[in-house]
This record gives structure tokens, C-alpha cells and sequence, in this order.
């Protein structure tokens, strides 16, 4: 069964990238119907807005996408057409970011991405999903979830499926020019309308023969291995890869790992654990909780110990809202104590 985040896609995809058709992970986490971190108090670091969500991006979409959408009638042809009445972005072979988008984004994405609605898709419309063009959209946008079920692994995974479908979707869009050439970036928008259709229909009878991906060999066997890394087991042995900490009211503090946006939230004894992983003990012998292990695990903010053992104790980085990061030593078996 094809995994909700990719359907939609044209057989040849998975024609061209049969590990696309392997399980992958439902990420139960990032539900786009129930937005996580939009339910979260504005207070919170991690929080979104509904009305912005993770749709503070502009998605660069090929001509052969564009005309799926358009041919699919009903909200997605409307949100493209409403797209196309801006030409700044609207080229023949495809619709990218528009230079007014690409300069808010550079200058509000770090502290906007998810409150700033200036950044919001032009193909959002609202409700569940939020996105009228959802069948229709491009590989960043399906493939990016907020949190993941396998934490830093399913990220890994993701990341690759990302990659891997943004060569393809670049070299089916190769293989259509070749065909049958785009109009110019400054013909009329009928023009690029007609080409975008006649690109979504002809993308269905595209030999796999065509579309040249040089690529493509060593993307899949990066997805294999990505596949495989989900089911790699907990090292005996690891060591703190605490990339911040923000300390949280009472006894407990938030430890962030791959993703400010899946953090884990412990009691701030967790660093008297962390602080016995010196690259030699194991986990097990430090005092870890088997359950509570497996999430700091997922979270990525436990890795593989190198082999060279190391000095008790862990340096981590507090950040507080509105002030400048700290860089702080926690020696061994010790509590930190901040206000």
C-alpha cells in the first residue's frame, strides 16, 4: 500500500525507485489534520500557529506537477491559478518561490518559520491539511514531518526519500523538456498552462528509459541503508549528544536533539545518567532506564560511543527565551542547579 505522504505520485516514480513501495513509518507524531505543535501554548518553543503551521515555505514545483494540479479540477486548479496571477516565480518549465517570498524567507524564517503568516505557502487554503495542492505537492513538502516516530532515524529516512524524489522529480522534468521544450520563462500564462497540462498527461506514458538519473543508483542504496538503520538495536555503549537545553519550571528541563520540535522533557537528575556515559560503561551499568533510554535514543540525543573513553562529566549549551546561550560543565553525578 503506498504511504499517504507519497500518493499522488505517478507509477513511474516507483518504477524508477522500487524501495518506494517499502513500509514507511506513519509518523502518528506530525498529524498535518491535528497540528501538534499548534495545540502547544504560545509560550512554548516550540509552538506553531494554526493559522501558519509548518506552511511557512514556498514549495518549488515542476511544470509536470503544476499540471496535475490543474487537471485535477476543484481547489488545486483554483490555488495554481490564483499562483499564476503573480508572474514572478512563474516560469515555463515550472512555479518557484517569488523574489518578495525569497527575501521575507531569508530575513523571518529563524524566528517566524511556524507564527509568521507573511511566510505562509500561496497554495494554502486552510482546514485539516492546509494545503490545496496535497496530492500534487513537491518532495520537500512530503517528506517533512515535525516529529517522527523513529525519532532521529525516521528523520534519516525522510531526508532520503526527500533527496531521492527531488532528483527524480528533476529528472522526469528533464525528460519531458527533451520531448517537447518549455515555452520561455516571459511567455503569455496560457502558454505555460497548456505546456504544464500537456506535461501532467504525457508524464503517465514516460518510459523509464528516458528519464536519465545518474544519480539514481546511489540514492537507492542510501534509502536501503536508511531502511536498515531503523532497525538497528541500542549500542551497549553511548555516549550525551545534547545539542541545547532549556530549563522548564520546577525540577525539569528540555533537552533538544535532532529537532527543536521533538524534544524530550526529563527531570534534571537525567544529567547524573548522561554524565556516567564516558564511552566505556554501558548504558545499562550507568543506571539507565530501559524505556527511558530508547527515547533519548529516538530523540537523537544518545549516539554510539567512538571507542576513546573520556572524562565523567558533559558540557551542554542552556538556552533561555530571549537571552544569549550559555555554555555550561556539568560535572559527574551532578544535578545542575539554575534559576
Amino acid at each position: 500500500m503506498t504511504h499517504p505522504a507519497l500518493v499522488g505520485l505517478p507509477s513511474l516514480v516507483f518504477v524508477l525507485v522500487p524501495e518506494l513501495t517499502r513500509p514507511l513509518p506513519e509518523e502518528g507524531r506530525a498529524d498535518c489534520g491535528a497540528c501538534p505543535l499548534a495545540a502547544l501554548p504560545e509560550s512554548d518553543s516550540a509552538h506553531m500557529s494554526d493559522e501558519v503551521r509548518c506552511c511557512s515555505y514556498h514549495p518549488m514545483l515542476p511544470g509536470w506537477l503544476v499540471g496535475r494540479a490543474l487537471r485535477a479540477g476543484g481547489v488545486a486548479e483554483r490555488v495554481v491559478q490564483r499562483r499564476m496571477a503573480d508572474p514572478d516565480g512563474v516560469r515555463g518549465a515550472g512555479i518557484v518561490p517569488s523574489d518578495a517570498h525569497r527575501g521575507r524567507y531569508r530575513a523571518e524564517a529563524r524566528g517566524g518559520f511556524g507564527r509568521d503568516v507573511t511566510l505562509r505557502c500561496p497554495y494554502w487554503v486552510g482546514g485539516a491539511r492546509a494545503c490545496g495542492v496535497w496530492e500534487h505537492r513537491g518532495a520537500v513538502c512530503r517528506t517533512w514531518f515535525c516529529r517522527h516516530e523513529q525519532g532521529v532515524a525516521g528523520h534519516h529516512l525522510w531526508m532520503t526519500v526527500r533527496d531521492t524524489l527531488r532528483v527524480v522529480e528533476g529528472a522526469i522534468a528533464r525528460a519531458l523538456a527533451h520531448e517537447r521544450p518549455p515555452p520561455a520563462d516571459d511567455a503569455p500564462g496560457g502558454a505555460k498552462r497548456g505546456w504544464y497540462r500537456w506535461a501532467a498527461a504525457r508524464v503517465d506514458g514516460l518510459s523509464p528509459g528516458a528519464v536519465v538519473c545518474p544519480e539514481l543508483p546511489s540514492l537507492r542504496a542510501a534509502l536501503r541503508d536508511a531502511f536498515d538503520a531503523l532497525a538497528a538495536p541500542i549500542p551497549d555503549v553511548v555516549t550525551a549528544r545534547v545539542a541545547a537545553v532549556l530549563p522548564l519550571p520546577g525540577d525539569r528541563v528540555r533537552l533538544i536533539g535532532y529537532s527543536g520540535w521533538d524534544p524530550v522533557d526529563a527531570p534534571r537528575s537525567v544529567f547524573v545518567f548522561m554524565s556516567r556515559l564516558d564511552g566505556v560503561t554501558s548504558w545499562a551499568d550507568a543506571g539507565g532506564d530501559p524505556a527511558f533510554v530508547a527515547e533519548l535514543w529516538r530523540a537523537g540525543l544518545l549516539e554510539a560511543a567512538s571507542g576513546a573513553p573520556f572524562a565523567p562529566g558533559m558540557t551542554v549549551t542552556v538556552r533561555r527565551g530571549g537571552q544569549e546561550p550559555e555554555t555550561w560543565h556539568l560535572p559527574p553525578d551532578q544535578v545542575p542547579e539554575w534559576s
